[in-house]
């Protein structure tokens, strides 16, 4: 077989799956068809044909379907629990001021708050047990990002609890990222840190 009439044959399986949702697919099919034709590639022809049509529809439908899976798979709650969220910090101020300063920082960030609450009516601890500390929980709304088929989720709540004169500061954050399937992530170092940096300052000027 002549290496052009090969090379035509390759181009014609290959090329096809890079092409998705481009008008000007047809015309090639249609021009790819002739040439196969003419090479007297005929049982090859009308296969090239179909795949040009239908194989990257179908991918295209399938990977859809598997990041819409992906994001419902996993409802995300505005509550975090306590589990590995290593985010403290210890404030001399007292809780009015640092609580102040909490929701000051979360706005100027770009966080809205959805839900102010007590931690004792989502977990048990201790220092909730009737110790004369204040103690409050703010939950952040959720953020979405999405870019196709890619898209982020990412929210934080604040836990304030008053120490007499001073104030204890917990962040928890949470953010989960989905691309074919979800991954979750607690971690955010820079973003956080400097997050209790603004909460401080802002809460001892």
């Amino acid at each position: 077989m002549p290496l052009k009439v090969i090379f035509s044959t390759a181009v014609a399986f290959v090329r096809p799956s890079f092409l998705i949702f481009q008008p000007h697919n047809a015309l090639w099919a249609v021009w790819q068809n002739r040439r196969c034709r003419r090479a007297g590639l005929q049982r090859y022809s009308k296969t090239t044909f179909k795949g040009l049509c239908r194989v990257p529809v179908n991918l295209s439908l399938i990977l859809c379907l598997l990041a819409l899976s992906g994001c419902a798979a996993a409802p995300l709650s505005e509550y975090i629990g306590t589990a590995n969220h290593p985010y403290d910090r210890k404030i001399q101020e007292n809780y009015q001021k640092v609580t102040g300063a909490v929701v000051y920082v979360l706005r100027n960030k770009g966080w809205s708050v959805a839900e102010e609450s007590l931690p004792s009516v989502y977990e048990r601890n201790e220092r909730y047990e009737h110790n004369g500390y204040q103690n409050l929980l703010i939950m952040t709304a959720i953020k979405r990002h999405y870019w196709g088929l890619y898209g982020t989720l990412a929210h934080l709540n604040i836990l304030v609890h008053s120490l007499g004169d001073a104030s204890e500061v917990e962040i928890r954050y949470e953010s989960r990222v989905t691309f074919i399937r979800q991954f979750i992530f607690t971690r955010s170092d820079r973003m956080v840190e400097g997050m209790l940096d603004a909460i401080e300052k802002e809460a001892t000027k």
